[in-house]
């Protein structure tokens, strides 16, 4: 039977982690015995690096293959009213199901104050499914959907991607994994779309290890600050720093993981509000890149603070600048538990879809 998963390539498969979200489920899904398709909201020539063993579609031509359709998982975008009645005239047992993988919560929150977006609308919806890091929304959803048919699903990630990106490094002699011999630069990779991820906090993180001690990075690069560095309350706020003064800090714009493994930084630093899952966590823990972060949800992996405590964030990133070259087969050891947690073959992941399709 077919599932119809929504998707945009438009940007490619790294303009953001949903988009290999949406593919890892497709896989996922095929694994288990359903035929996934894939449908975007743009013309399919437009599509740039989009999976080739699943057939994509453009709306228009859902019809043509709603007669053999289990289930819609709205991923990517929300279909049209048309496209939905269309689906369920032809195949009215199948299930419109709101798969919501950001922080909707939240979202709906800071969004209320804003005219240029409108929320999603119950329309005929079945189920809502929620990743596992946005479980403490579910009684939201299921009063706004007037539902009980709310469910947390397991997180998924697969390094497919990562190992064709490292492929492509090793060409020019580059590599993504942590070296010893790479200089000790911090990256900073939150989007800054909002507080719930934002680099301040980590930011400040810095601030407080320099001010203990001087000689143990050599830079920090934010990425996906471009916004931010114009912006004159944050260039105050900054001002204020010794790392600024210093000169430490860069400020840089959106680029792929696997080029900043492979040339710019041997330390991942990260703070989160409500979201402790996220796609940069775990390509770090794959390439064996300490991960200084404050994620209960991989507690056991990486270089641990709590909450935005500044002092022990500190800490943990002495941690990891300090000790990190004589832990690496142990790290090695818990990021992969962390892994094969959240792996779509793991046979765990598997059941839990299978019930959730039932």
């Amino acid at each position: 039977m077919n599932i119809l998963l929504t998707a945009n390539f438009k940007k490619g498969i790294f303009s953001n982690g949903l988009q290999q979200n949406i593919v890892f489920l497709s896989e996922l899904l095929k694994d288990i015995g359903f035929t996934p398709l894939i449908v975007v909201n743009h013309n399919v020539e437009e599509c740039i690096d989009p999976p080739t063993d699943t057939l994509i579609l453009e709306q228009h031509e859902i019809p043509e293959y709603c007669q053999d359709l289990y289930a819609v998982l709205q991923t990517g975008w929300v279909l049209s009213k048309k496209s939905i009645d269309t689906i369920k005239d032809i195949c009215p047992k199948c299930k419109n199901i709101y798969v919501h993988y950001g922080n909707r919560l939240l979202a709906d929150i800071e969004q209320s104050n804003w005219d240029h977006t409108r929320p999603l609308i119950d329309y005929r919806v079945d189920e809502n499914w929620l990743s596992p890091h946005y479980e403490f929304s579910v009684p939201y959803f299921k009063t706004y959907y007037k539902s009980e048919k709310v469910f947390e699903i397991p997180y998924i990630w697969d390094p497919k991607y990562m190992d064709i990106h490292e492929k492509i490094w090793n060409k020019e002699g580059k590599t993504c994994f942590y070296s010893k011999d790479k200089e000790k630069n911090i990256g900073i990779f939150e989007p800054n779309l909002n507080v719930t991820k934002h680099c301040l906090p980590s930011i400040m993180i810095i601030e407080e290890l320099y001010s203990q001690s001087k000689d143990l990075f050599n830079k920090c690069n934010v990425y996906c600050s471009q916004k931010l560095r114009d912006k004159n309350y944050f260039k105050a706020l900054m001002w204020q720093l010794e790392i600024q003064k210093a000169g430490l800090i860069n400020y840089l714009s959106r680029t792929t993981i696997s080029k900043v493994f492979s040339e710019d930084v041997s330390v991942s630093l990260s703070n989160q509000l409500l979201n402790g899952l996220n796609y940069t966590y775990l390509e770090a823990l794959y390439f064996n890149i300490p991960l200084v972060h404050n994620s209960e949800y991989i507690k056991g992996a990486g270089y641990y603070y709590p909450e935005y405590d500044t002092k022990k964030g500190a800490d943990a990133l002495r941690l990891a600048l300090t000790y990190h070259d004589q832990n690496l087969e142990e790290y090695k050891k818990q990021s992969q538990i962390i892994l094969d947690r959240y792996s779509p073959k793991n046979p765990l992941v598997i059941e839990k879809y299978k019930k959730l399709l039932s």
